[in-house]
């Protein structure tokens, strides 16, 4: 991993006790919650380069455990919130660890880790991707860039603006790239986002062999979602069809948002209700229905810490990723002085 100017800074402020005692002082009667995605051991990383902040390795996963239960008292999510709406005040600063979208890889390597720290978490599940075998909406974007000394002159997307970046040879660099196709696909108006993101899947499965991609997009079964279940991992949700919100036409905004209660119980999966946002936009109407729809609480992507006056539905949550944790100093600066 290369070393940085912020790992330098990291290194100084953990090496000499700063960080520790800037965390101290923030966490204080605080609640943090934490947000991971992927987990994959460390040679992997390179192969999901084109994904920053979603992946973590499971070597760094291991360490931040090992650190956060000697720093925190680490809870599951629902207890935190219960604390939060019944306006209880604490002492020692909580943790609550989760994970948006349901992926396998936490089923393959950040389960054994949080079993072996006896930590809990909080899985957010999105109702339509149970089971996925491969690349889906927007996650189709990074492997058609990766592709894309392949992509034909023949539309992509279906948006022209969209299409002639993903082919363009102006931009060497494909982090960039993909950042650039991303927003692009997040400022489509919702009914061109859902059009596009299918027009890119159809592209590519009709057009390259995907399998030795697929292990990267795959998400848990009602099997592992079970097991799961069985060792202090608990489901909230994270939508139906994990739009963002701020798009949604307030007469979807129910179908998106209402938990599933019947369905997940019949897999023998029983729903805790706490919403996650998708990519952390939330909208007042979103929160009303999420109100009616009898949620305890829902968690953004704004950073910082929580506290017995927060509202439950605008959880702060810190994003965690090899770019911002990979070390540990990093890890500890990440959530105790930058919160980025």
């Amino acid at each position: 991993m290369i070393t940085t100017i912020k790992d330098i800074a990291a290194q100084i402020f953990y090496a000499t006790g700063a960080a520790s005692l800037s965390l101290k002082q923030a966490s204080r009667r605080k609640a943090l919650i934490l947000s991971y995605h992927h987990v994959i051991p460390r040679r992997l990383i390179r192969e999901n380069s084109l994904m920053t902040g979603m992946y973590l390795s499971s070597e760094s996963f291991e360490d931040h455990l090992d650190w956060l239960v000697k720093h925190f008292r680490v809870m599951p999510l629902e207890k935190i919130i219960g604390m939060i709406r019944s306006g209880t005040r604490w002492e020692k600063a909580l943790c609550a660890v989760t994970f948006d979208d349901g992926w396998k890889d936490v089923y393959d390597h950040a389960f054994p880790l949080l079993r072996k720290h006896s930590v809990p978490a909080t899985v957010f599940s999105v109702g339509s991707m149970i089971g996925l075998q491969g690349p889906g909406d927007l996650d189709s974007v990074f492997e058609a860039i990766q592709m894309a000394d392949n992509v034909s002159d023949a539309a992509v997307s279906g948006i022209s603006e969209i299409d002639a970046l993903i082919r363009s040879d102006a931009i060497q660099d494909r982090v960039e790239k993909a950042r650039q196709v991303t927003d692009l696909f997040r400022e489509l108006p919702y009914d061109k986002y859902k059009e596009a993101c299918a027009n890119i899947n159809r592209y590519l499965y009709n057009t390259f062999d995907l399998d030795p991609v697929r292990w990267k997009y795959r998400t848990m079964s009602w099997d592992e979602m079970r097991e799961l279940q069985k060792h202090a991992i608990d489901f909230g949700y994270h939508s139906k069809t994990h739009p963002m919100l701020t798009k949604v036409p307030d007469s979807l905004l129910e179908t998106e948002i209402a938990l599933p209660f019947e369905e997940y119980k019949k897999e023998g999966i029983f729903l805790k209700p706490i919403f996650c946002y998708p990519d952390g936009k939330f909208s007042g109407a979103a929160m009303s229905v999420l109100e009616d729809e009898g949620y305890a609480g829902a968690v953004t992507l704004q950073r910082g810490y929580n506290d017995s006056a927060t509202a439950p539905f605008l959880l702060k949550r810190i994003n965690i990723h090899e770019g911002n944790a990979g070390k540990r100093a990093r890890f500890v600066s990440s959530i105790g002085i930058q919160n980025r």
